[in-house]
């Protein structure tokens, strides 16, 4: 399914208030043809802390409290804290 950017642009802020962050992971394909953005780190809704992709943490992050970010300053930006085992972006 593709998602085109006014769909895109009502979706986030309707996701963004009800809590839930599921349809960024259905971002849509660049229109210049550059890969979509790599999940960078993995938040969980419940305790507000997100961790590194490989993480042994975020395994256990159940589906509908799991938090997808492309960026640092994202997860920043959203009240998580780093995670105190992996210690994203180097805290």
């Amino acid at each position: 399914m593709r998602v085109t950017k006014p769909l895109l642009f009502l979706l986030l802020p309707t996701c963004l208030l009800l809590g839930s962050f599921a349809c960024r992971a259905v971002a849509p394909d660049s229109e210049n043809g550059e890969p979509r953005q790599q999940v960078k780190y993995i938040g969980c809704s419940g305790t507000m802390v997100f961790h590194t992709t490989d993480c042994r943490y975020r395994e256990i992050i159940k589906p509908e409290n799991r938090v997808e970010f492309f960026s640092l300053e994202e997860a920043l930006g959203a009240d998580y804290r780093p995670c105190k085992v992996c210690k994203p972006g180097g805290n």
